[in-house]
């Protein structure tokens, strides 16, 4: 096996989503050699870090992505145990040389459990991170308020990678709606993910509600863990032309969705950075938004309809703007959409995030 040319960085938590996915190849491409630390846990508590420092898996730099599961646990005791061992094991690493760098991709758990805890155990990571990294302007002037200032001048912006490769092999508009049995005529209005509450999809049944016609149509694709929220969904869904895939959505069938939807919609109740929103935008479709966080400066008004959340009837306006506009509108709004996330390009990103860990590029 090769060496690597600059150094070894192990990414926490071991999700290998996209976005990871992405990273560790763009920073491959610059020599780093960027593994995932796969969990480890014991009697219920994580001891990855500890692991990785045994095994030597963690060595020069780890880079953590969504503290969240290392910090909330069901009960605030639990929360509290767990954020106690998560954090003796960063001090170690930093004790054993390790660099630290710390994405924030949201500031707080998005079920808004136990924030007082949350916050101060953020706190202490930023304390002994060696960088912290955001995806936006936003999003720096928000770390610092939760953070405080005396962590201002760890915070580096580097954008959210795009993943327009992800719509190659995609089929064609006409072809997805064939096999969904969509009529082409149909609008279609699409959300995909991970059902939550803090994505407002209840919002968005009621705005649909005063929008939609015979010929408007919503997909509300992903699986559900809250069997209150899906009865909710349901309840509210009826006499609408409501179409419900609550499963795990595989990447095929993303594509298909992708290609038959006319906008995607995201309408965030609570909000920092939206892999979903890029994701969209990287198949090249229109996407209703609310402007939060850091989706006013990816998502741009010629590419998108962009909301004030805190206007009752600006999602509403939003699906309205959206069938108003012609399906050639929506094409090249779609268009200026995927040029923007083919800009985003991870070789550029890594070539930022490689300092973060003490590594130099060998450019």
């Amino acid at each position: 096996m090769q060496e690597p040319q600059l150094g070894r960085v192990a990414h926490i938590p071991a999700w290998n989503d996209a976005y990871q996915q992405h990273l560790m190849a763009g920073l491959r491409g610059h020599g780093v050699d960027a593994t995932l630390a796969f969990g480890v846990a014991r009697f219920g508590i994580d001891l990855t870090i500890v692991a990785g420092l045994i095994r030597g898996s963690i060595r020069e730099a780890l880079h953590l992505h969504w503290q969240h599961p290392y910090l909330v646990r069901r009960t605030l005791i639990g929360s509290a145990l767990s954020a106690c061992f998560f954090l003796v094991q960063l001090l170690l690493a930093r004790v054993a040389g390790v660099r630290i760098v710390w994405t924030i991709h949201n500031l707080k758990n998005h079920e808004n459990n136990f924030r007082g805890l949350e916050r101060l155990a953020c706190w202490f990571v930023a304390r002994l991170a060696h960088r912290i990294v955001v995806h936006c302007e936003r999003a720096r002037e928000q770390a610092e308020v939760w953070l405080g200032r005396p962590h201002a001048e760890k915070l580096v912006v580097i954008p959210h990678g795009g993943f327009a490769d992800l719509k190659q092999g995609s089929p064609e508009r006409a072809e997805a709606r064939r096999a969904l049995g969509i009529k082409a005529s149909t609008f279609v209005f699409l959300h995909l993910g991970l059902v939550r509450r803090y994505k407002g999809l209840e919002d968005l049944l009621d705005a649909f509600r005063s929008v939609s016609g015979d010929d408007v149509s919503l997909i509300l694709a992903g699986k559900c863990r809250d069997p209150g929220l899906e009865a909710d969904l349901g309840v509210k869904s009826k006499g609408l032309m409501v179409v419900r895939v609550p499963e795990y959505v595989a990447p095929s069938n993303v594509q298909q969705l992708m290609a038959a939807a006319d906008v995607v919609v995201c309408p965030y109740r609570d909000i920092l950075t939206s892999g979903g929103v890029v994701a969209a935008m990287s198949f090249g479709k229109p996407v209703v938004a609310p402007a939060l966080g850091c989706i006013p400066e990816v998502l741009t008004s010629d590419g998108g309809f962009l909301y004030c959340p805190e206007r009752v009837d600006g999602l509403e306006m939003a699906l309205r703007m959206a069938l108003d506009c012609t399906q050639d509108d929506l094409e090249a709004r779609g268009q200026i959409n995927h040029d923007i996330c083919e800009d985003l390009d991870w070789v550029s990103i890594a070539d930022h995030t490689v300092p973060l860990y003490g590594f130099r590029s060998h450019d």
